[in-house]
Formats: C-alpha cells, sequence, structure tokens
C-alpha cells in the first residue's frame, strides 16, 4: 500500500485482465462504507497478521484469527 508507484496487480493487466474486475472494484466501493457504516468500531484484534510464505504468492494465513 505505501510504495510508490503502486501498480497493483491483483485482476491482472493486458490480455490476462479480469473481466469481473470493473463489478468487483464496485462492489467493494459499496460494501466497505456499508460494513464500516454499521460496524464503526471494527479493528483487528491483533497487528501481528499471519501471512503465508509463498514464493510470488501473498495471502492471510488465515482471517478469522484475527476477526475473533
Amino acid at each position: 500500500i505505501t510504495r510508490k508507484p503502486n501498480p497493483h496487480l491483483a485482476f491482472g493487466a493486458g490480455a490476462h485482465v479480469c473481466l469481473g474486475s470493473p463489478l468487483a472494484r464496485l462492489e467493494a466501493q459499496i460494501a466497505i462504507p456499508a460494513l464500516l457504516g454499521r460496524l464503526p468500531k471494527l479493528k483487528l484484534a491483533s497487528t501481528d497478521i499471519p501471512f503465508r510464505r509463498l514464493i510470488g504468492f501473498r495471502s492471510l494465513a488465515g482471517l478469522l484469527a484475527i476477526l475473533n
């Protein structure tokens, strides 16, 4: 998030771009404010977020452990 420039590649690019990316972005623009509006005190239970250690792919090891 903090690196500059930050060319985000989550939806691919060029010939391999995700056809559903506009819908996913629109859903996020609607869902995130709605969630924060309903749960204004929502926050992570811990700043120690477990990530999987995979080459070329970064993902959370488990989100439920973070939200409990």
